[in-house]
């Protein structure tokens, strides 16, 4: 049965689809966890192209359309989380840097574990 939403027909296929892709995704990074970063990527490049990201693409598209798994991941939590993850995404670099520069510049390249630990705690409630 279809209900439509914001002129979108909702059908369980959409969800049959994110399903499997999501368990696709999950089923190849898993079975690949042993191998050397970018042996399987074409060209031998990030995030494991094109089978990682063409999974989340579809992942993406089939959920807004979803009868029910979209409806569950659409809550005040992970609507929080979406709202105050971007923010964080922007400033984090900025304040990152900062931080090493003023306050860690006995480091200039790697640094410490321990003083690593402190940046990032004073980095998160700043971003």
């Amino acid at each position: 049965m279809a209900r439509e939403r914001d002129g979108q027909k909702e059908t369980w296929w959409y969800d049959l689809i994110a399903l499997l892709s999501f368990c696709a995704m999950v089923l190849f990074l898993w079975n690949i966890r042993g191998t050397p970063n970018f042996s399987y990527s074409w060209p031998h490049g990030p995030y494991r192209f094109p089978i990682v990201p063409a999974l989340l693409g579809l992942l993406i598209f089939s959920l807004p359309s979803s009868v029910s798994i979209g409806k569950w991941l659409d809550n005040r939590f992970l609507s929080f989380i979406a709202k105050i993850s971007y923010g964080v995404y922007l400033w984090q670099a900025i304040v990152i840097v900062l931080l090493h520069r003023f306050l860690f510049a006995a480091y200039p390249g790697n640094i410490p574990f321990k003083e690593w630990l402190e940046l990032v705690a004073l980095a998160l409630p700043i971003t």
